[in-house]
């Protein structure tokens, strides 16, 4: 009778597994983070570009200078969010390397798992073979 495959690691693969799942979460997010924060950058920087196009001949003195102190505010937000990203870009990494990690952990126990079926298919196809070899002699014997 043929025995049924049983994997005494199971519980520890699926365990890896939802650490993978949970690593690529976390890398997923963070990722996400750096892209937004990428965003404002890119926003801000198109609406200084804006406010460079403005003619200025049309503004009064007051309005020049409040302008001068709005794009050097713009600039000085760039700078920090630029430095956030930096940040964030950081924790992109970690959060990249854990995930691969555990992907590396979760493929190491699969590919475990695919020789023990393997080795278990094998030694089966042996027993099975050594029953047909008996029955073989055993009907060649009796006649």
């Amino acid at each position: 009778m043929a025995k049924k495959f049983s994997y005494r690691l199971e519980s520890l693969l699926k365990l890896r597994q939802q650490n993978t799942q949970i690593a690529k979460t976390e890398y997923s997010v963070a990722a996400n983070e750096r892209l937004i924060k990428e965003k404002q950058i890119s926003d801000l920087i198109d609406y200084k570009t804006e406010l460079n196009s403005v003619e200025l001949q049309t503004l009064k003195i007051i309005d020049l200078v409040n302008l001068q102190y709005h794009k050097q505010s713009i600039v000085e937000m760039t700078k920090q969010l630029e430095e956030q990203k930096s940040v964030l870009l950081e924790r992109e990494r970690v959060k990249q390397q854990k995930y691969f990690i555990a992907l590396q952990e979760e493929k190491v126990l699969t590919k475990l798992k695919d020789k023990k079926i393997e080795e278990h298919s094998r030694k089966l196809n042996k027993e099975e073979q050594f029953e047909l070899d008996e029955i073989a002699l055993k009907t060649k014997s009796k006649i």
